[in-house]
């Protein structure tokens, strides 16, 4: 039987607009960059720590090559909440068949998806 809502630990966390919108202009910048032969390297490496320091995160030029296969605000907003997901030590099997079930029927925004894979990943062994 299908689990229709989840708990909280289970949705992605609701994302700062300001934030996403400032995250996606620093990185279609870093995106160019990337794919450029012969990028400005120290202003590259001016906007990844922007970059870092805004988003929480460490990641480095290479990282923002996505263009062509995603949105710079996927990019961003899958960025963000990657960096939340944790093992649930008490996650019930059901909770996980849900997730898998979402996932697999693509359900919900490229958000949810990215964040209930994220999910997965970390609360399941095999996926390690």
């Amino acid at each position: 039987m299908r689990q229709p809502n989840l708990r909280t630990e289970l949705l992605p966390p609701k994302l700062d607009n300001e934030l996403v919108t400032a995250l996606v202009e620093v990185a279609d910048t870093l995106d160019s960059y990337s794919a450029s032969p012969n990028p400005d390297v120290e202003r590259a490496a001016q906007l990844v720590a922007e970059f870092n320091k805004m988003a929480g995160t460490d990641l480095e030029l290479r990282d923002f090559h996505f263009s062509g296969a995603t949105s710079a605000e996927e990019f961003v907003s899958a960025t963000l909440v990657r960096k939340v997901v944790r093992k649930i030590p008490d996650i019930t099997y059901e909770e996980l068949l849900e997730l898998t079930m979402r996932v697999c029927n693509v359900e919900g925004t490229h958000t949810e998806q990215t964040f209930w894979l994220a999910v997965l990943q970390a609360n399941l062994p095999i996926l390690d």
